[in-house]
């Protein structure tokens, strides 16, 4: 995705969104503008597909540290649903 501000034409691309999406965009956008306007609250936001072992990554007002907890925190949360209703053997796995 081109992520040249002055190129992009953000009505046009939020106009071809289904309504939906754009609720869950708007929730998305206060979450991060609440990481901007708050001191108390960080953020890491990734970005990645299916067919690549890599990702992309920005902070908002976050340290290092800070991003590496939430990164964290996140692999745990991640891991204790992907395995909550599994069966006893693949929480071993």
């Amino acid at each position: 995705m081109d992520t040249d501000v002055k190129a992009f034409d953000f009505e046009k691309a939020l106009a071809s969104l289904n309504e939906e999406t754009k609720e869950h965009f708007k929730k998305t956008l206060i979450t991060l503008l609440g990481c901007y306007l708050s001191d108390d609250l960080s953020g890491v936001l990734l970005v990645g597909n299916d067919t690549s072992d890599t990702i992309g990554f920005v902070t908002i007002n976050a340290s290092p540290m800070t991003a590496a907890k939430i990164l964290d925190l996140g692999l745990q949360a991640s891991i204790q649903f992907n395995t909550a209703n599994a069966p006893p053997k693949e929480m071993f796995n």
